[in-house]
């Protein structure tokens, strides 16, 4: 009689007593995908008296679920690891625009620093260029354009980078200039042009949910040409560069910007070709997607 006893459910006031809390309190800790494909992880669960069981309702479609239906321990733990899949993911595509971004930056800095003249410039904004005597050591400075005489020591000036058509460039200090090879300008206006192309093919195959939103994506090529001229304009060194700077961060930043938005056309279809060659027929029904997305029909499943 007492096993019995305790054995026995709890009257209905009981049981309405001990539910109270519960509709509360609950909210669905797991994933649970609606019929409609929304997530119910985070809805509040409510008790149907008729079902006798907890429920929660969709709020993207109203249709009711028993909470927790399907739910287990293990199906948590692969929630949680499908999350921390989904931030390297994300983290992935910011890190390889990134890159892109900052390799641009760099050559494009490289060009448009790289064919310079150094000049010296005094405080109130003179130039001068070295006198020296029979056995080259300097001995004073001439103010250019005046024949002024300056002695070294008593001359303070800064060093300035002008291009080599600049007329100031006529006077170099002590011979100082960069020059860049014309094929390496070519090969590195190829990288940045080249880097932008796969750019824009990346991004048109993993934000493939994008539509009119991915033609803003080109603009992230601005922010390269946007930094060269603010360190150009910040660093006093290349402040006289500014007027002529904008013809190789133009052919730069403005080739790798175009080269982006080819990209971003051409890029599902690139990206369907690879797969058609490289994935077997039964694995490719999980890229479908790249189909899908451009009202294409999907390739079969037999070769």
């Amino acid at each position: 009689m007492v096993m019995s006893s305790i054995m026995e459910p709890p009257t209905a006031p009981e049981a309405a007593q001990l539910r109270t809390p519960l509709e509360r309190h609950l909210l669905i800790q797991a994933d649970q995908f609606c019929g409609c494909g929304y997530n119910l992880h985070g809805q509040r669960v409510a008790f149907d008296e008729r079902l006798d069981i907890p429920i929660a309702r969709c709020p993207e479609c109203g249709k009711w679920h028993a909470a927790g239906h399907g739910s287990t321990a293990g199906r948590s733990w692969l929630a949680r690891l499908g999350s921390i899949a989904l931030f390297a993911w994300c983290l992935f595509i910011l890190l390889a625009i990134s890159a892109t971004l900052a390799l641009v930056f760099g050559v494009t800095m490289g060009v448009t620093v790289g064919d310079t003249v150094a000049i010296a410039v005094m405080e109130d904004g003179r130039q001068i260029v070295d006198s020296t005597d029979a056995t080259g050591n300097p001995i004073a400075a001439q103010v250019v354009g005046t024949g002024q005489q300056v002695q070294w020591q008593d001359a303070a000036f800064d060093i300035r980078y002008v291009y080599p058509d600049d007329p100031r460039a006529a006077y170099p200090y002590y011979g100082w200039s960069n020059t860049i090879p014309r094929a390496a300008k070519v090969i590195l206006h190829g990288i940045a042009w080249t880097a932008g192309l796969l750019l824009g093919i990346f991004l048109a195959t993993v934000l493939w949910h994008l539509r009119r939103g991915k033609w803003f994506l080109p603009a992230l090529m601005l922010l390269p040409a946007a930094a060269v001229m603010g360190m150009l304009y910040i660093d006093d060194a290349y402040s006289l560069l500014l007027p002529g700077a904008w013809r190789p961060v133009g052919t730069m930043a403005g080739g790798a910007l175009v080269a982006m938005i080819v990209g971003l056309l051409i890029g599902r279809s690139v990206a369907r070709a690879a797969v058609v060659a490289l994935v077997p027929p039964r694995p490719r029904q999980m890229l479908a997607f790249l189909w899908l997305t451009d009202d294409k029909t999907p390739p079969a499943v037999t070769a």
